[in-house]
């Protein structure tokens, strides 16, 4: 599966701007590059449960990623600069955080509180 989701980040890689016939922005190579760090930094359990079809562009440049449990919902926006993300759990509003760096983001209290919900069984 791994091998699958390298294949579709390297697809977005390959969108040229506007890729969406509205004015997207193409996503940097920084962002590309930020994105496959922060995949090689999911536990196992993370990358099995996450599809290629989860991982879109965004057409302000940067890469979303979903994973769903049920009605929950983590969704990791990735950019050139900063990471940002929110949570669904038991249909209210879980831990988020508008823009972290990538390197705070294992460090990040409300990420691993919305990580391990998904992560850790």
């Amino acid at each position: 599966m791994h091998h699958l989701i390298d294949q579709r980040v390297f697809q977005i890689q390959n969108m040229p701007d506007n890729w969406d016939q509205q004015g997207a922005v193409a996503a940097s190579i920084g962002t590309i590059e930020n994105t496959l760090q922060f995949l090689n930094l999911l536990p196992k359990l993370g990358l099995e449960n996450l599809l290629p079809e989860d991982i879109r562009p965004t057409p302000y440049g940067t890469i979303e990623i979903d994973w769903h449990d049920n009605s929950d919902l983590l969704s990791v926006e990735i950019g050139f600069e900063k990471i940002g993300f929110f949570s669904v759990v038991g249909n209210a509003y879980g831990p988020s955080s508008d823009g972290i760096p990538l390197y705070e983001v294992s460090k990040s209290l409300a990420f691993r509180l919305a990580f391990d919900h998904f992560f850790v069984k």
